[in-house]
């Protein structure tokens, strides 16, 4: 008997439970996740519906997700409290399209009267109230594009192997670097396949490691020069297959980076190499990059296809140096600089740097207070006066108040 008043006791506190919660009056929402056309999107994993209360772009206003059934795209939801709610269709373990983007290929989108938004600020409000029961809340998703080609070797016909490098979809032609790249295959393979693009214009660009040139798609023939590249326009869903590329080996410039004194670039100094393509300061393009040596200075440009070339050298550091080659010692200026030509898969050798930092005493690669003092203190005979071409700027054989000076300038950036 007492066992029956307990259930009954607690089947009567649920109850009041329930109705100071407003859960037994509360709403349901139920649809279907579709493809862009309206037919039904079956068989995706872990896609789910996200609920949004009061603000779509927040994301701590969550206040849960429903998961999609795989057979027929329906959802539905229980239990929602009377307020305002935002709906999102969207993978909910997004981490594990990193890992399988071929499956996880339709992008998130909002719900919408007329269409679905994929921008959160163009989502659009349900209302619910007790006991309301919403139908047919439907959400279209668009297919990502997959674009995929093959890679040969030189002679266009056998399948390219033995390198690690980038296969990348650019927004902007000639941009080479990996910042602004809008889709990476991580792998260099005799195929490939880029999943998940959205729509745009893109140019298609090959970024190998070793002795290869970058290669620029064209539908004629890819290409190593970046004008030549033919940009194509991709839309939702699209299937781009016979995007090929024809790999071909690289020209290479090698040389040393010597300190003023003589003294090859040691151990503690990063020193950048930068090839410019085009031999022009107003349209040169960076090729390829390289570091010297931290023992020996020597450093090899490898990649690089026949052209005329320029040369930087830069010292990465809080103290940044630069310095451009030319015949015969290194220049401040690029417009000092000496371009030179490359052949086609040439190798060049002797491009050697003399880096020197103008008003600097104390070799260290920058102007400090410290130049100055030794100065004072060479004036004053506490030290000997190591003069260098570079340090001594009035070239009268001595260092002093000249050059003590330029350094106070440099130091308060009037110089």
């Amino acid at each position: 008997m007492a066992n029956i008043k307990h259930v009954a006791l607690s089947i009567i506190i649920f109850i009041m439970f329930m109705f100071s919660t407003g859960w037994l009056h509360a709403g349901t929402i139920s649809g279907t996740i579709q493809q862009s056309d309206s037919i039904p999107l079956t068989g995706e994993e872990y896609m789910s519906v996200r609920v949004f209360l009061d603000d779509p772009c927040t994301y701590s206003a969550q206040t849960g997700y429903e998961y999609v059934d795989t057979t027929d795209g329906t959802y539905t939801i229980n239990g929602l409290p009377a307020g305002t709610y935002y709906l999102q269709a969207s993978y909910t373990i997004p981490e594990w399209i990193i890992f399988h983007p071929s499956k996880y290929n339709y992008a998130a989108a909002f719900w919408g009267a007329a269409d679905s938004p994929m921008d959160c600020m163009a989502a659009e409000p349900i209302q619910v109230s007790a006991d309301t029961i919403l139908e047919d809340i439907n959400i279209r998703l668009n297919q990502y594009a997959t674009v995929s080609g093959s890679i040969f070797q030189e002679d266009g016909t056998t399948p390219f192997s033995g390198t690690s490098g980038d296969i990348l979809l650019k927004t902007a032609q000639c941009d080479t670097s990996n910042i602004s790249a809008t889709i990476t295959n991580p792998a260099l393979n005799s195929t490939f396949n880029i999943y998940r693009v959205p729509p745009g214009t893109y140019y298609l660009f090959v970024k190998p490691d070793g002795n290869f040139t970058y290669q620029w798609w064209n539908p004629s023939e890819s290409t190593s020069q970046c004008a030549s590249a033919e940009a194509v326009t991709v839309n939702w869903g699209d299937d781009l297959s016979g995007m090929d590329i024809r790999m071909e080996a690289g020209g290479t410039i090698a040389g040393t980076v010597y300190h003023r004194t003589g003294n090859i670039s040691g151990p503690g100094t990063n020193v950048l190499i930068t090839a410019y393509s085009g031999g022009s300061c107003a349209t040169s393009v960076a090729e390829r990059i390289a570091f010297a040596d931290h023992s020996t200075g020597a450093y090899e440009v490898v990649g690089l296809p026949g052209g005329d070339y320029l040369l930087e050298a830069r010292v990465t550091s809080a103290a940044t140096r630069h310095e451009w080659w030319a015949e015969p010692l290194s220049v401040d200026a690029c417009a000092e600089s000496t371009a030179f030509s490359l052949s086609h898969q040439q190798s060049l050798t002797g491009k050697d740097f003399q880096l020197a930092v103008k008003g600097d005493v104390n070799d260290d690669f920058r102007i400090t207070i410290a130049d100055p003092l030794v100065i004072l203190q060479i004036m004053s005979g506490i030290i000997p006066a190591p003069v260098y071409l570079e340090a001594d700027l009035d070239q009268d054989g001595t260092l002093g108040m000249a050059e003590v000076i330029y350094q106070l300038q440099k130091l308060s950036y009037q110089r």
